[in-house]
């Protein structure tokens, strides 16, 4: 419980005017300032002081090109501006996980932090999917994502564990890391709702993809 919540509107009068030099990985560059008062209600819940910002509309954050082949601007995300997992890929993973260790808790969606869910596929379908449309938008799945230590951070407790890197490193490892979840990219703008169909457009991902990101499982 705690603090009331806080509206800060897009469009604050004042707002945007200030600009703070930000890094994302290898970015570097400014962003806008949002307002005080979203600073300070930020840095009571969180107990430190922050800044709360925005991508400035000069700002020049793009997408890796060698996975994209084309220009496709990002924001704050990490490196891609969707995250796609099924929920059957997740079940695999806490299959693998309970048969490391019966009394192991299960591991949420949220410690991958997706944009996308999707329910009714297979695990890991969408490792070959390349294109597909959910309502009136279609995505392009250009590249599986390779996963951190952030993912061991359990988000209810904010304590570092163990899993799920130990399972996927025995299950979803590549020479460029162990993999969870694919990256799209959004061709044209639209409108994502729960519960819309996603329709795969085409496969073959797997055909295509660098052997330095195939999954290789070991005992």
């Amino acid at each position: 419980g705690g603090l009331a919540a806080v509206s800060i509107p897009l469009e604050e009068e004042g707002a945007f005017q200030d600009r703070l030099e930000v890094r994302v990985w290898r970015f570097q560059g400014q962003a806008l300032l949002v307002s005080e008062k979203a600073d300070a209600w930020l840095g009571e819940w969180l107990g430190l002081n922050c800044r709360l910002v925005r991508c400035a509309p000069d700002m020049e954050r793009m997408a890796n090109p060698e996975w994209t082949h084309s220009t496709v601007p990002i924001g704050f995300s990490d490196a891609y501006p969707l995250l796609l997992i099924s929920e059957a890929s997740l079940e695999s993973l806490n299959e693998a996980i309970r048969a490391r260790d019966p009394m192991a808790t299960p591991i949420g969606m949220n410690r991958f932090r997706p944009n996308l869910v999707v329910r009714g596929c297979e695990a890991f379908a969408e490792d070959d999917w390349s294109r597909v449309r959910i309502g009136e938008v279609e995505l392009d799945v250009v590249k599986p994502c390779d996963r951190c230590a952030v993912t061991t951070v359990n988000p209810e407790t904010a304590e570092r564990e163990q899993e799920p890197l130990i399972t996927l490193a025995k299950t979803r490892r590549s020479e460029q890391g162990v993999l969870f979840g694919q990256n799209c990219v959004p061709q044209g703008a639209g409108s994502l709702e729960l519960g819309t169909e996603v329709q795969v457009l085409e496969v073959g991902g797997l055909s295509r993809l660098p052997d330095e990101w195939r999954v290789s499982s070991i005992a």
